[in-house]
């Protein structure tokens, strides 16, 4: 990475471009993509610097990845603390599905170890209503068809 900082006022090879291309998922989390514009892969060099320089360490791969438009965002998780795919991490994607199973419909990636655990199934209303203590159950009425 300083190597290629050092170099960026003069053009970059194909294989610094394709450094570039892979280092650069690795630290911001986000995929590159190659513009129209001479200088994307300056750019990209630059944006990479600062966010390392700013956080001081390279962003945990995480294994999980959340659907597009999701987030979590609970009470009682973590505080409240709000997720996104910028900043999930292995260990809270866990947490989280170890506490809400049913919540794996959220993920399009998790892991085999991860993925072996059965998700809760949400219980059916039942078609029998509660009665008080002493009295016949009554069945709900069954729904009807309608026809044309």
């Amino acid at each position: 990475m300083e190597e290629l900082r050092g170099r960026i006022n003069a053009p970059f090879s194909l294989e610094d471009k394709q450094t570039i291309a892979r280092l650069y998922p690795e630290i911001t989390g986000r995929p590159f993509r190659k513009t129209a514009c001479k200088r994307c892969y300056q750019d990209a060099v630059i944006e990479m610097a600062v966010k390392l320089r700013k956080e001081q360490k390279m962003r945990e791969k995480c294994d999980y990845h959340m659907r597009a438009g999701f987030i979590i965002r609970c009470g009682d998780f973590d505080e409240g603390q709000i997720y996104t795919n910028a900043n999930l991490t292995n260990d809270v994607a866990k947490r989280y599905l170890e506490r809400f199973p049913q919540k794996r419909v959220m993920f399009d990636r998790i892991p085999e170890e991860t993925a072996e655990i059965p998700a809760e199934t949400e219980e059916k209303p039942s078609e029998v209503s509660v009665q008080p203590q002493g009295e016949t159950p009554v069945k709900a009425p069954a729904k009807r068809s309608k026809k044309k």
